[in-house]
Formats: structure tokens, sequence, C-alpha cells
């Protein structure tokens, strides 16, 4: 399967204009130069993606998806963006209804945008977070996040695009795009929550810390070998990101992402050392993003810390031994 992503560059603020043919947007140039742009776009099953970079200050006003709601988040060493009136800075999560855009960038700002149905974010929102869903309304807000959970978005998004735009069989994978989804979803939403109605945690007693993380695990091993995602968990068993990271640090001593990456890890593990899959044999990277793994570096140096040898050695053990370790795996 192939996710549908486009990239184009811009000699001429007009060009911004003819690359984004499926909104109505206008652009003004603001400062003297002449203008050098670039946008990515990528659309995911439940989530678009865009990269917009320009090296001058512009003025963006227009209609996204009418129904979608947009988390903007804007990089600038040359000032702050406007966004509705607001003054938005390099730190800054800009959110609001995308049927309305009104957004002014500095000189040579980059530009990430996450759009997805207003519906599905609200109704999740109201699954994870209700002390925060009554506090969306249809406002454009700039909330200042911390420089960490900033980075960590603008990463998310940059690792999605960068892998969607290289294709290949993590492109086409749908666990891959299923991880990079569901945790810029999450990402998103546990940091608006947190400004705008911070959840009281931690005054549930042991008993009910261990109910949940034994749910939350019975429900990762129910659907073995599928990996289950943080969102996905989130959902299930009906807790925030916070309150079931408090709960996994206590019980388990770690917390339900490393939880959820140890499975992952050991069912790529599983399946280097059999070899197997949907359809036969597989190289390491068919594995890995069947187990929703997009970055093979990183893949590969966890993998070796967890089992002591990369990746490929497992899988090369496997297939010149493979009759005398492991006689049932061709069975």
């Amino acid at each position: 399967m192939t996710w549908p992503v486009s990239i184009g560059q811009a000699s001429d603020i007009a060009d911004m204009v003819t690359l984004q043919p499926q909104w109505q947007l206008d652009y003004q140039q603001l400062s003297a130069g002449r203008f050098q742009g670039r946008i990515v776009h990528a659309t995911l099953p439940g989530l678009h993606l865009t990269q917009e970079t320009a090296n001058r200050a512009s003025r963006q006003q227009g209609q996204l998806f009418q129904d979608d709601i947009g988390l903007l988040l804007a990089d600038s060493l040359k000032g702050p963006c406007r966004y509705h009136g607001q003054l938005a800075g390099r730190d800054a999560a800009m959110m609001g209804p995308a049927g309305e855009l009104d957004l002014l960038t500095p000189d040579d700002c980059q530009l990430r945008a996450i759009l997805m149905p207003r519906a599905s974010f609200v109704g999740l929102l109201w699954q994870l977070y209700p002390h925060a869903a009554e506090r969306i309304g249809d406002t454009h807000r700039a909330v200042e996040l911390t420089p960490a959970e900033a980075g960590a978005l603008r990463q998310l998004i940059d690792q999605a695009l960068r892998h969607l735009s290289e294709g290949g069989a993590q492109g086409r994978s749908e666990a891959v795009a299923r991880q990079m989804q569901d945790a810029i979803v999450l990402t998103w939403q546990d940091a608006m929550a947190a400004r705008l109605a911070p959840e009281r945690i931690g005054a549930e007693p042991p008993g009910s810390r261990r109910a949940l993380v034994a749910r939350s695990c019975q429900h990762v091993r129910e659907r073995l070998p599928e990996p289950t995602t943080m969102l996905a968990l989130c959902r299930a068993v009906g807790a925030s990101p916070r309150k079931l990271a408090y709960c996994f640090q206590d019980v388990l001593g770690m917390s339900p992402a490393r939880y959820l990456r140890l499975m992952r890890l050991n069912g790529a593990h599983s399946d280097l050392v059999r070899n197997t899959g949907e359809g036969g044999a597989h190289t390491v990277q068919d594995i890995a993003s069947r187990w929703g793994f997009w970055h093979m570096g990183a893949f590969a140096a966890e993998y070796r810390r967890m089992f002591g040898q990369v990746p490929s050695q497992t899988l090369g053990l496997r297939g010149t031994t493979a009759s005398g370790l492991f006689p049932s795996a061709r069975k």
C-alpha cells in the first residue's frame, strides 16, 4: 500500500498557491528579496502532514479542509509568527479549525502542519482527556509548548515525511503508517491537553494501578502478532498516556511506550529467527516494517543492544542452521 506524497519547489511566492491546489490559499510576500520555497505534502489514512519552507516573510490567508482541525509549528530564528493576531514563538503550537487560516511567518521559516478530521480529534480527546475536551472550541489559539514537546512533534512529522517520501517497503507498510500516525496524534493531544487542563494523576490505589496495567498487557498480548500502538492501547483501556505511564512505572518499573517497544522488538526477533511472515521469507526491512519500525538505523542499534547481534546476523543464522536449530519452524 502507498500513501500519497507530493514535493514541490517554488521560485516565486505565486508558486506556493499552485503547489497546493487542494486548498483555497492566498500568499503575500512581506519582505524584500528573491523568493525560494519548498512544500512537502503527505496523506495517511486519518492525517495530512505538510512541511513548508520559505526564505521570505509572508502572509497566508484562506481555507484548508473545512471540517478539519489543524496544528501548526513554526521554526525560525528571525522572529515569531502571528496566528490570527496572536504572537506565536518558536515553540508555540498554533491550533484551530482549518476552515479559516490567517498566518504571518518571518524570514527563513520552516512550517510544519498536521490536519485531521475535527470529529475524530474531539472524539479521541473525550476518550483520553475528558477534562480537556470541553475546552476545545472553534477558536484559534497559540499555546507555548516546552522545547522538548515542540521538538518531539517536529521530529515525528519530519521522520514521517522523510520515510513516506522514500517509499519502498517501509513506505507501503500499514504497520509503519499506523505507528507514525498514532504517535503524531497522541503527542499532539497530550501536549495540548497538558496546557488546556492539566490532569491530576497519582490518586489511584495500588490495586487499581495493577488492574490497569494487567488489562493493558492482556490487550497487547491478545493482538499479537499485530503490533499495538500507544494510541490504540490508551483508547482500549480508557486512560491517558500520563496516567498509563504513572501506573506502568509504579507496577513494572518502565513506561508503557517502552513495554510496547519491547514487545515489538521481541516480535521482530521471533520473525527473524523463523524468517516467517505473510508469504514466506522476508528481509530484515520487511520484518522491521511489519512490526512498525521505520528508522532502520535506530531499529538495528536497539535490536543489537537487546539481543547481542544485529538483525541480519539473526536472519543469517536462521538461514544457515534452520533444520538444526528450529526444526519445527518449517512445519
